[in-house]
């Protein structure tokens, strides 16, 4: 998936040598895939099968704050505790492959209202892309 990820910046004091910031922002996520990989046993045998989802915008927010330290004339340490949160949407579903031979199943257009009698068509469902993490770096300054 690709993030687009504008944000806001707020920082107290970018010339101290100590200097709390937060940044925050959307997300908006494309040209997504999930790959499923299911396995089930019936006695001694174990059936695989693989799945593909694809299309669909994903949304969210993010947001992080940080302590931004002066190592240098123009150089400063960061480090920052992050969150996203995120969710994703796919358009379509299919079933790519089946380990005993039999049939793939016809690919499965996603919706979001149940309104539709095509037997390829199905309720969509949503997939959480959110995380939470530390960051640390080095920012060089002009």
């Amino acid at each position: 998936m690709i993030r687009i990820m504008p944000g806001i910046k707020v920082s107290a004091g970018e010339t101290k040598s100590l200097a709390p910031y937060c940044r925050f922002g959307m997300i908006l996520g494309i040209g997504s895939k999930l790959k499923l990989h299911e396995e089930s046993t019936s006695n001694t045998t174990t059936y695989i099968s693989e799945y593909e989802f694809t299309g669909g915008t994903s949304i969210g927010w993010y947001g992080a704050f940080g302590l931004s330290f002066k190592i240098g004339e123009k150089i400063r340490l960061i480090t920052e505790l992050n969150m996203i949160n995120q969710t994703w949407g796919p358009d379509k579903f299919e079933n790519t492959y089946n380990s005993d031979g039999s049939p793939l199943e016809s690919p499965v257009t996603l919706s979001d209202t149940n309104s539709s009698t095509d037997p390829n068509t199905s309720l969509k469902s949503y997939f959480p892309f959110g995380s939470i993490g530390l960051n640390a770096g080095i920012l060089i300054g002009l």
